[in-house]
């Protein structure tokens, strides 16, 4: 999945391994389904979308119909207090948001020749988003150790995302470089050009990336000082000071000093973005 969007699915599937389990203390299943009619009809919603995949629409039909059941969940899950469901609920969307960009992609290519991978990857994302409609309205409703049976399942599951978004990134660029092999200028491309090109990719790269040596906490970090417990709120700019044996990073703010796995820092700052529309939607009254 070559369009850097398609990777934003990855931080709501970390996003519900680091938040699985936290409902335990939470409302009972009878409880939700009869307080909290915003979840209810946000379900409703993703059902209906998922309904539309079947329905033989063309792109245009499909994605404003996309557009217009994103904003009315997204709507609904700002009322609603059971911030996994709603997380279960905006990953499937996320499914169907990817699989619009693949069919987008295939209308800009336009060469035919990647049709059957454009259609294949559609297909793909709009099972995984009946799938996943299916388990966030399952999770919704049942009681804690249904819960965890479905998350634990979901965790397996994570893995498997992560090697399939690299497989697609990987297949895309493939196609993509096949194509422009066909399509090569008949004269040299100019110096002028070139430097063109080399100074666009720099300033994408110092857009997207913190500097060397700065990373992001993608979620709290808790020191714990002969004096004192301080936290580092989520999202604050670190010093990176190394990268350890064992998988873990050693960052510093200011005088504190901790060592954390490296997948709970990041320097791509759109990444460091999707975590941060996450996170406002889950506190959202």
């Amino acid at each position: 999945m070559c369009p850097r969007k398609y990777l934003l699915i990855l931080p709501y599937l970390f996003a519900l391994n680091y938040m699985a389990g936290s409902d335990q203390n939470g409302p009972t299943a009878a409880h939700r389904q009869k307080d909290d009619p915003a979840l209810q009809q946000a379900l409703d919603e993703l059902i209906r979308l998922a309904s539309y995949t079947e329905a033989g629409l063309n792109y245009t039909e499909y994605s404003d119909r996309l557009l217009t059941a994103k904003a009315s969940i997204d709507v609904a899950l700002q009322h609603t207090t059971d911030t996994l469901a709603g997380l279960k609920i905006q990953l499937a969307v996320t499914y169907y948001v990817g699989a619009r960009e693949a069919w987008e992609r295939k209308i800009q290519v336009r060469s035919g020749s990647g049709d059957d991978y454009y259609d294949n990857l559609i297909h793909t994302f709009w099972e995984k988003g009946r799938k996943a409609a299916s388990r966030a309205e399952k999770y919704a409703w049942s009681d804690h150790a249904t819960r965890q049976q479905i998350d634990e399942s979901d965790r397996a599951e994570t893995a498997q995302e992560e090697a399939e978004l690299a497989e697609n990134d990987r297949r895309e660029k493939a196609a993509e470089n096949e194509r422009a092999a066909k399509f090569q200028p008949k004269e040299p491309v100019t110096d002028v050009e070139k430097k063109r090109w080399v100074e666009a990719a720099d300033r994408e790269r110092k857009r997207r990336f913190a500097p060397e040596g700065t990373v992001y906490n993608l979620k709290p970090i808790t020191v714990t000082t002969q004096h004192q417990k301080t936290t580092v709120a989520f999202g604050t700019e670190l010093k990176l000071i190394k990268k350890n044996s064992d998988g873990t990073v050693h960052i510093e703010k200011g005088e504190l000093q901790a060592d954390v796995p490296g997948d709970d820092v990041t320097n791509d700052r759109d990444v460091l973005a999707a975590f941060r529309t996450l996170a406002a939607t889950a506190q959202a009254p």
